[in-house]
């Protein structure tokens, strides 16, 4: 069986390397075709732990629309691909679309959904079979296209080590010291507002006794000079900024009382472990930083 996938986004790179991770582990003789954009290509290779030389992957460069479905359209002549699997990646049109795109009368094709009903019809064509993580995923999804939807369960923490996404013990009491996860984005520093926003926040922490608590999770993608534009900033708010290093971010929703994010889907994550653990969620705050909205 040949496969050809895609990936463009961490969110989207995790859950295609715990398919493929399952796939390579039981030896089913599949041949694989990875196009990973350029800027997950290291968490990509990173994490495919188990023979990731199985996995023929091929880089994808920053192309634009049209580029990208003549690169895409070359490699099917190519393989000749009797399934096509992609995750959805949000609002823009990238490689993931392409791929569906492609794949429509060529062969079947399969989308791994990110969260609760996210659908992109940018090209006009969604895959054949949608994954989704429960029935609420499957009610909102259903309501948008006609699709197949099958439900699988949330896949991209399946990547990191299990032992990790065993039931997690109950924070300690709301009476003690609270703790505030700020996730960043990777493209949200260039949007007027967010800076400012952002010290905001800082100052709002502060005045409410919060200024050696609070916990910064970069975006995987998020720039080098953003994240020191940040220190600055949380410095002058006299903020003593924590960074989270932890690979899985499971790990930093279950301790934090207080989760900030704009428009990451980690606000849905929070609450979709907090359903499948049975654990109290912390308050989910979502802010937007754009004047027009």
């Amino acid at each position: 069986m040949r496969l050809l996938c895609s990936a463009r986004h961490p969110a989207g790179c995790d859950s295609l390397v715990s398919v493929l991770n399952h796939i390579t582990e039981k030896n089913i003789g599949w041949s694989i075709t990875a196009l990973i954009d350029i800027d997950i290509l290291l968490r990509f290779q990173t994490k495919l732990s188990i023979c990731p030389n199985n996995v023929n992957t091929i880089p994808v460069e920053k192309l634009s629309v049209d580029e990208l479905i003549t690169f895409v359209d070359q490699t099917f002549q190519s393989i000749n691909p009797k399934i096509v699997l992609a995750c959805s990646s949000g609002p823009d049109v990238s490689i993931d679309e392409v791929l569906i795109y492609l794949a429509k009368d060529r062969c079947q094709s399969f989308l791994i959904q990110d969260f609760w009903g996210d659908v992109n019809l940018g090209l006009g064509v969604t895959a054949d079979t949608i994954f989704v993580c429960d029935q609420q995923a499957l009610k909102l999804t259903k309501m948008k296209v006609d699709s197949d939807i099958v439900v699988t369960g949330p896949l991209k923490q399946l990547c990191d080590d299990q032992k990790s996404l065993d039931r997690p013990e109950i924070r300690a009491s709301r009476d003690g010291d609270l703790s505030v996860l700020i996730v960043g984005m990777s493209t949200a520093w260039s949007a007027p507002g967010y800076k400012a926003n952002m010290e905001s926040i800082f100052v709002a922490l502060k005045n409410i006794g919060l200024s050696e608590q609070v916990v910064y999770r970069p975006h995987p993608l998020e720039r080098r000079r953003d994240l020191k534009e940040l220190k600055k900033i949380s410095a002058t708010g006299e903020i003593n900024l924590i960074w989270d290093q932890d690979s899985n971010v499971f790990n930093s929703l279950k301790k934090s009382d207080l989760i900030i994010t704009a428009y990451s889907s980690v606000g849905f994550d929070a609450i979709l472990y907090g359903s499948l653990y049975s654990y109290d969620v912390g308050k989910v705050v979502y802010w937007l930083f754009d004047p027009d909205l």
